[in-house]
């Protein structure tokens, strides 16, 4: 815990070339601690400082250059505390991953999947004390069936509980990464889709998983279907983990009209308990006459550097009856 005006140190020694990750959990475990990370050598000098990776929980990602003790300091932003600012720190050299490309695959088939985090791959040399480059892996996935997805190990909010995931583990590695699970053909997004006229087509149902890369990156999709059919289309972008702020556009065939737009999910079906408000798009689409349209998904809250964290998970569906149950506690004290 960090009571008001305290800063919590902690030492480790490390080698050169090592990788280590330091990672702070406090508003990811309902702590009321805003918490701020640096790093510094045996002679005071400071590696590595990061304010947010997670949310607002921060992550130093320290490529070590000399054998050293080094120093984390811990603190609240403006040097709160209390008994409810309590955290989680780990420091680790072990495989972390921190997402995977596609974030949704279909059950039951063998897929490839690209794993990028930290310490994923033998170790190399680096030049940097700070590193912003993730590692890469591939691994082969058969997922298991929507109804049998175990979220193991991971911490689901109650804003992602209609997300279907599971806990894929890294060897040697002790935290998992969440990959969602859908029972309906999965198409991988690719560059060629930035524009109306090089929509990718889906067929209903299906589901994409998509990266938004550049900042101002818009991907579009197209599909066919008959007056009066309604669909259902949702997007995820908060609800996995993603920094982005989607936003759903639907328009006609030549991209001129408008019909319909998705923005962020207001509201709570489970109040202030269980609040299930999130950033991500969600809607109904009445189809008003037979033809092809057009998807267009982007993030509104983009920024000038890329960033291959920005994935999403889109769904277009026909509407039908769904049921999520979240069982709580009688008492308000309890979570």
């Amino acid at each position: 815990r960090i009571q008001k005006g305290k800063i919590d140190t902690f030492s480790f020694e490390a080698r050169r070339d090592q990788r280590v990750v330091i990672e702070c959990f406090a508003e990811r475990i309902d702590s009321q601690l805003r918490a701020m990370l640096e790093v510094f050598d045996s002679d005071g000098r400071s590696v590595g400082v990061r304010r947010t990776t997670s949310g607002i929980d921060p992550l130093v990602d320290l490529i070590v250059l000399k054998d050293d003790t080094y120093t984390v300091k811990l603190y609240d932003l403006i040097y709160s505390g209390s008994n409810d600012h309590y955290y989680r720190l780990d420091i680790d050299t072990r495989p972390r991953p921190l997402f995977t490309v596609p974030a949704v695959v279909q059950a039951g088939r063998k897929t490839r999947v690209s794993v990028f985090g930290w310490n994923l791959l033998p170790k190399k040399p680096e030049t940097s004390t700070v590193s912003d480059t993730l590692d890469r892996l591939e691994v082969d996935v058969v997922a298991p069936s929507v109804s049998e997805a175990s979220n193991s190990g991971l911490r689901i909010s109650s804003t992602a509980v209609t997300n279907d995931c599971f806990s894929l583990r890294i060897p040697d590695g002790h935290a998992p990464v969440a990959l969602s699970v859908t029972d309906v053909p999965v198409v991988i997004e690719s560059s060629s889709s930035s524009s109306a006229s090089s929509a990718i087509q889906l067929q209903i149902p299906s589901e994409v998983s998509g990266q938004l890369v550049g900042g101002a990156e818009r991907d579009w999709f197209s599909f066919s279907a008959r007056s009066g059919e309604v669909l259902w289309l949702e997007a995820f972008g908060q609800r996995i983990g993603s920094p982005v702020d989607l936003d759903v556009t639907i328009l006609n065939a030549a991209a001129e009209a408008e019909l319909a737009h998705f923005d962020d999910e207001v509201s709570s079906l489970g109040g202030t308990r269980f609040p299930s408000s999130h950033s991500d798009p969600a809607g109904r689409f009445r189809v008003p006459e037979d033809g092809r349209y057009l998807v267009l998904v982007r993030s509104v809250t983009g920024g000038l550097d890329d960033d291959p964290r920005r994935v999403y998970r889109f769904s277009l569906r026909r509407e039908e009856p769904q049921l999520d149950v979240a069982i709580l506690s009688n008492s308000d004290s309890s979570t």
